[in-house]
């Protein structure tokens, strides 16, 4: 399958031909977002050996229907006269990456204060980075964009699709909801007596000071009374408490983990883990919490985190012998899922951890995450079973258009008649 990275005109370019390759860069640019590099019809009837709808047993054979960037069919047997055909092995919802920073230019922080809830990482949204690309060759169709952690009330999140026509087509929630870090992040490179007087002059300067300052900001917006009156700051992080949106605390240490048990205890909120690199060590109070885990850190080429955590390969296993709602997150979704499965989890709950549980984390369960009629046509392609670590990634729909190259349409074109 060629990507994106590896088509004309970025193969072949020299001296001589740069500037001409250059000028019609921006038209290429233009037909692969809108679709045009493989098909305009806009009915398509794929054919797979095994469907995973994750709404059930999987079909085997199946047949998913697309039509006008939704899916109107599904089943083992369909007809549509006059759809284009496409015959695959396997066909999977569209994979939903609820924890990452792809895309994000010009910086992902406000680095002058440590207290910068009303951020929105969706205006640092370059959607034109190739780290798109790069994650629509994974099969990954929705992105869950987080704020850098530099800052202990990081910011709002943004979800956004890896591919489309445009960038407000691409964009599905500009505000998804606040992110905290409570962890070591925003303590890096600070003091507050160094010299000469630089913007690292600042609070916190360890660990107990991320809590206090957590503490200290969130009593002051339960405490206004005239929130029209109030900061940019403290109207932010009290709607964080009276909206409906979800509230994303990233933390991996087991010592923090904690602290936002006891934080929500206190100030009467949810949250949801990011990270939870050492959720191991208490998964008895996280179960007993209902917390429900992104978990970002299947590294298979480490085991250490990034705050020296201890890592351990079978975490997801254990979250799911312990009840707890999880996600994988961060990248190359399926090798998580696979590595997920080779050390105790379940191949269910491994799928649904990149696909469906991360939709509903994120309050877009009923539009992407499955394979069901109504749903966004997000659809991925593979060679095999999505398990087995032989099996590739052909192609990936998203919103009904092909995000990738296409080279295994049926010759006729035709649909059943």
């Amino acid at each position: 399958m060629k990507t994106l990275r590896n088509t004309w005109p970025f193969r072949h370019i020299n001296a001589r031909g740069c500037v001409w390759a250059l000028c019609l860069t921006a038209v290429w640019f233009v037909d692969v977002a809108s679709g045009q590099n493989a098909t305009t019809n806009s009915t398509v009837l794929i054919r797979a050996q095994q469907v995973y709808t994750m709404a059930g047993d999987v079909l085997r054979p199946g047949m998913v229907l697309v039509r006008d960037g939704k899916i109107a069919g599904v089943g083992q047997q369909l007809e549509s006269a006059g759809a284009k055909i496409v015959d695959v092995h396997t066909v999977m919802p569209g994979l939903v990456d609820a924890a990452t920073s792809i895309g994000v230019s010009g910086g992902a922080a406000e680095l002058t204060s440590e207290i910068t809830p009303e951020l929105r990482i969706a205006a640092s949204i370059d959607f034109r980075s190739f780290e798109f690309a790069r994650a629509v060759d994974d099969g990954i169709t929705t992105a869950h964009i987080l704020p850098g952690t530099n800052n202990v009330f990081c910011g709002g999140s943004a979800l956004v699709k890896t591919a489309g026509s445009s960038a407000s087509q691409r964009l599905l929630n500009d505000y998804v909801g606040q992110v905290l870090a409570v962890c070591s992040d925003p303590v890096n490179g600070n003091s507050s007596r160094s010299r000469p007087e630089s913007i690292f002059n600042r609070q916190p300067t360890n660990r107990m000071g991320v809590i206090w300052i957590l503490r200290s900001q969130m009593q002051k917006a339960k405490n206004t009374s005239d929130l029209q009156t109030a900061t940019a700051q403290v109207q932010a992080i009290a709607d964080m408490f009276q909206s409906q949106r979800p509230i994303f605390s990233v933390s991996r240490a087991n010592h923090d983990l904690l602290s936002v048990l006891t934080l929500q205890q206190e100030f009467n909120f949810r949250s949801t883990i990011i990270g939870g690199d050492e959720a191991y060590w208490v998964l008895d109070d996280l179960a007993k919490s209902k917390m429900s885990i992104i978990y970002t850190a299947l590294n298979t080429g480490s085991v250490v985190g990034d705050e020296r955590t201890s890592l351990r390969w079978n975490v997801p296993g254990k979250l799911e012998a312990g009840g707890i709602e999880f996600a994988l997150a961060g990248g190359r979704l399926l090798e998580q899922a696979r590595f997920a499965v080779k050390f105790g989890a379940s191949p269910e709950r491994a799928l649904a951890a990149i696909t469906h549980t991360p939709a509903k984390l994120l309050g877009i369960g009923e539009r992407v995450g499955g394979i069901a009629v109504g749903m966004d046509a997000d659809l991925v392609g593979l060679s095999g079973d999505p398990l087995e670590f032989t099996s590739n990634c052909l192609w990936t729909m998203v919103d009904g258009q092909w995000a990738t190259e296409l080279e295994v349409m049926a010759p006729t074109g035709e649909g059943s008649k």
